[in-house]
């Protein structure tokens, strides 16, 4: 149980943190939980994390870290998992502020962490989002035009009553091998346009990938103006940068079955 750490990323929206870290806290208080926050500090802020016991080092089962504003989604997830190798985690269930638990799933995640250590190359199970677009798909990379998304194809997989469906990119609620994050980092240089370059680099490395639907949280689609202003980016300078990496005409087209 000790060697899964919940990672939450959070940006300027202090009301939907404490909601999530107070669903964590009540749920899972036996793991670790380890916070970057790149957003504006204040002392009600630091009051709520040190009344729960948080810290800033990873001596701590419970952290919390303040990065450079606006550093990046992607610079704060890199970070976090750096945190959590070094707090001896093997695994890391990564979430955000936005992501509400609404019960215990314990037993659930210890047999997602077997499913897992079977074989050296499972890497990722993502779960289901209510309240977010399913993103579950096999991708590729069509040279010189888009990221192309497809039906997965492959048979489910079923392991002590739960059904796992192979597939290459999830949303980004899901629990990974550390090895498998630190091994493929989140591209900074995106910032915050780093989910298909992300989930295709992890299959170019062969990392298997996975859905089931045995986890499931809220999301909260909750945008103060000051987030949705610097959100936006991601449909501008940071696309068009991904579009220049990847040298693609476009972003992604979505091909179903």
């Amino acid at each position: 149980m000790n060697n899964l750490a919940f990672l939450v990323t959070t940006f300027l929206r202090d009301k939907l943190l404490y909601q999530c870290i107070d669903a964590l806290v009540k749920y899972y208080p036996d793991y670790y939980i380890i916070v970057a926050d790149q957003g504006h500090f204040t002392k009600e802020k630091d009051d709520y994390f040190d009344k729960l016991g948080f810290r800033n080092n990873t001596k701590a089962k419970r952290q919390y870290y303040k990065l450079e504003y606006d550093c990046g989604l992607c610079k704060a997830r890199n970070f976090l998992v750096e945190k959590a190798y070094e707090s001896n985690c093997n695994f890391v269930f990564l979430i955000a502020d936005s992501i509400i638990f609404e019960r215990n799933y314990d037993k659930e995640i210890q047999i997602v962490l077997e499913f897992l250590s079977q074989e050296e190359k499972r890497a990722l199970v993502g779960f289901e989002l209510v309240g977010r677009v399913k993103y579950e798909y096999d991708i590729e990379l069509v040279k010189g035009k888009y990221f192309l998304l497809k039906t997965p194809k492959e048979s489910l997989i079923v392991y002590k009553n739960m059904k796992f469906l192979p597939v290459s990119i999830t949303r980004n609620f899901f629990i990974a091998k550390t090895e498998c994050l630190l091994d493929c980092k989140c591209p900074e240089e995106l910032k915050l346009c780093e989910h298909e370059l992300w989930h295709y680099i992890m299959k170019e490395k062969e990392w298997l990938k996975f859905y089931s639907n045995c986890i499931q949280a809220k999301y909260t689609n909750y945008k103060p103006k000051e987030y949705l202003e610097m959100r936006n980016r991601l449909y501008t300078v940071y696309r068009k940068k991904l579009q220049e990496i990847c040298k693609i005409e476009n972003w992604i087209k979505i091909e179903r079955r």
